[in-house]
């Protein structure tokens, strides 16, 4: 190892020991960013390495206040986002790309959605009932039994024209995705029924632990 490499090592390693003892995480990102450390070292300055750490303050801790960032918002307008580029579609069954699955996420429902919300930990992220009232299995786990909402309606535009969501939807929409790149993900499913308007049921050749997050 050349003396230039030694010299810097020992310097990193100072620093990061100094920043996990005193800035924690923040510490030890900002000794990974590397920052002056291509600098000669000068006995008069620490090359921004320590001057920037927080150091403790003394006396009775200050209360913290909890703020709600979502207070006052309101359920409405218009949401603005990027993504690296276009969709090739928003067909959700026309192919698996990354693009139109986060494209058409925001104007289709399905069964099962992951819930979010301002209450909700991205720990604590589950599916919950979208177009389904709820999901039954057997105790085999071989079966489920998805039964819909009621009064769920399309938009009012020609040809649905508002009408109501019933297992004719599911059940094309289904074919579709077995006439998909996407049937790949659903192989262990054996068949699906429609026993009425309101009612799927999903045959599973396995017990599958995944099957409402698919």
């Amino acid at each position: 190892m050349s003396d230039y490499w030694n010299r810097h090592w020992n310097r990193r390693r100072f620093l990061s020991s100094a920043g996990a003892l005193g800035a924690g995480t923040a510490g030890l990102a900002l000794v990974g960013c590397g920052g002056g450390d291509d600098d000669d070292d000068d006995a008069s300055t620490d090359g921004g390495g320590l001057s920037g750490l927080a150091t403790a303050t003394t006396g009775a801790a200050a209360t913290p206040t909890t703020v709600n960032p979502f207070a006052g918002v309101t359920k409405g307008g218009t949401y603005r986002t990027y993504t690296t580029g276009d969709p090739p579609t928003i067909d959700p069954h026309g192919n698996l790309s990354f693009l139109t699955k986060g494209i058409s996420a925001y104007v289709y429902s399905r069964l099962y959605k992951y819930g979010t919300g301002p209450s909700v930990k991205r720990e604590n992220v589950r599916p919950t009932p979208d177009l389904a009232e709820k999901a039954e299995n057997t105790p085999d786990g071989l079966k489920w039994t998805v039964t819909l909402k009621k009064g769920v309606k399309f938009h009012d535009v020609a040809p649905v024209s508002g009408r109501a969501v019933n297992t004719d939807d599911i059940k094309y929409s289904w074919e579709r995705v077995l006439a998909s790149t996407g049937s790949a993900q659903v192989q262990f499913v054996d068949k699906v029924e429609f026993p009425d308007a309101n009612t799927a049921v999903f045959s599973l050749k396995n017990p599958n632990a995944v099957f409402i997050d698919i």
